[in-house]
């Protein structure tokens, strides 16, 4: 094989790897708090991450829902893939992309002993 192409690929490959090293997946349920997608992490912290995509934008994020995400009652759970960043002493997840996305279900260990999340 080209030696060139052996050295191009092996570049490429390492900038795509070190591009998504900085990426996590966070389970948890979102909410639409006013103009804010939240996600509650399922962990015993319930850590809480505004959502935004990698424009800083939420809208594009909303769209991808069901539009449960607005009521209290139901919850949505998400796998969420992201980087974390912190802004203004706020959390943030810039998402790269939603995962098994549910209506009515919920990964907070209290919920599943019929406790509330919060």
């Amino acid at each position: 094989m080209n030696k060139a192409i052996i050295v191009a690929f092996a570049l490429w490959a390492v900038s795509s790897s070190a591009a998504a090293a900085n990426l996590d997946i966070f389970p948890g349920t979102v909410l639409l708090e006013g103009q804010q997608l939240v996600l509650t992490r399922c962990d015993l912290a319930h850590n809480r991450y505004i959502l935004v995509d990698k424009q800083g934008r939420t809208d594009t994020l909303v769209k991808r829902l069901p539009a449960e995400i607005t009521d209290t009652k139901k919850q949505v759970s998400v796998q969420v893939i992201a980087e974390y960043r912190e802004k203004d002493g706020q959390q943030y997840l810039y998402v790269d992309d939603l995962a098994e996305i549910s209506v009515g279900k919920s990964c907070h260990l209290l919920d599943a002993f019929g406790g509330a999340n919060k």
